[in-house]
């Protein structure tokens, strides 16, 4: 039986449409639902693009909804002209709640189902359609009395306000829906996935200083790194997941997804996209099973993309970087580089490494040779 390499669905994160969650070395999700168990608040999820972001916060909204009333918005699913702005967002999620209120038995007040928020508007934890209907409050004051509702229905609930989706906005229009969550800090726990451009550099004091970072890095699969055969295993049950084999047992697969973890730097999304193009191209050759040289065409294509990010200075910089903690990077050099894939930051005991990715190392050879 052929296998169906658009079931790894690189773009979409674990715990959205039937997508699987594999757990990733350091129990990502559990540590985050226990930061906002714990009283951590306001929370932001930060990381490079495709590092795990989405499905970390997802599966932690999962293990948090029998213990929490949980207002949950995924604004980059939401099918709502102009939503993605401060008063959208904060009609997203107070509908979000009123919905997760209904779900659990709740009869909404009357005032709140006055104010446009009925069963209609979402569903539980952002999965599918939500779209906030008109009202003529401040949406601020929609958002407001869902939330003490949600308060006064489940007193014995903590009330968690999670917003998926501003990672992706540009940095002053996800700094604009940051000041108008804000002030509910005090009526609930905020946990917003932040894009990395409101915490990177000196002018993103503020947002550093009143946010507790949760940062979601990529995992360790390069060799010469502590615990990366827990990356790579990791990366490999996702992927065999996905496509609906069995990760207990051994696979044909498994050389060129061993292959694949390694290039990939670690990125769950680049791992993926990575498997399913080397798929493509064994497909193209009339094969099943990717062999060396369908990983090795797929790596040349991303290798090529990721160069034509790299501008002047980029690969002196990278490779003075490589095995460092980054910090000598000019800021808005680094925010490129961690935002395009192109320098990717580990855990490193109490620190952090950066290191260029993978695919780029016949570019830095030579820029070095040069």
């Amino acid at each position: 039986m052929a296998l169906d390499w658009s079931k790894l669905a690189p773009q979409m994160p674990a715990g959205r449409d039937g997508l699987p969650y594999v757990p990733r070395p350091g129990r990502g999700a559990e540590r985050l639902a226990a930061w906002i168990m714990a009283g951590a608040n306001p929370i932001a999820i930060v990381g490079a693009m495709g590092s795990g972001k989405s499905s970390e916060s997802v599966a932690a909204a999962v293990q948090l909804r029998d213990r929490a009333s949980m207002a949950a918005g995924a604004l980059d699913h939401v099918d709502v002209p102009g939503a993605l702005n401060p008063d959208g967002v904060q009609l997203v999620l107070a509908g979000a709640l009123a919905n997760f209120m209904v779900t659990k038995g709740h009869v909404l007040s009357g005032e709140l189902q006055q104010q446009g928020v009925n069963l209609g508007w979402g569903k539980e934890l952002g999965a599918g359609e939500m779209k906030p209907l008109p009202t003529k409050l401040p949406p601020a004051d929609v958002l407001r009395s869902a939330l003490r509702e949600a308060k006064k229905a489940f007193p014995e609930r903590q009330v968690i306000a999670l917003c998926d989706g501003l990672g992706k906005l540009p940095a002053d229009k996800a700094r604009d829906i940051v000041d108008a969550l804000l002030p509910f800090r005090s009526d609930a726990t905020l946990v917003l996935v932040l894009p990395l451009s409101l915490v990177t550099g000196p002018a993103s004091y503020d947002v550093v200083s009143t946010f507790k970072l949760f940062a979601v890095r990529p995992v360790p699969v390069a060799a010469d790194m502590p615990s990366f055969r827990d990356g790579r295993a990791f990366l490999r049950t996702m992927a065999l997941v996905r496509l609906g084999l069995d990760p207990a047992l051994p696979q044909t697969l498994d050389p060129a997804l061993d292959r694949a973890a390694e290039a990939s730097g670690g990125v769950p999304r680049a791992f993926l996209q990575l498997v399913q193009d080397a798929g493509m191209y064994a497909t193209l050759a009339g094969r099943e099973i990717p062999d060396d040289t369908d990983v090795q065409d797929a790596m040349a294509d991303h290798a090529a993309s990721l160069r034509r990010l790299l501008d002047k200075g980029d690969v002196a910089a990278l490779r003075e970087a490589d095995g460092t903690d980054g910090l000598e990077v000019e800021a808005a050099r680094k925010l490129r580089f961690f935002a395009h894939g192109l320098l990717l930051e580990y855990d490193a005991g109490e620190g952090t490494i950066v290191r260029p990715s993978p695919l780029l190392r016949g570019v830095l050879a030579q820029g070095k040779a040069a």
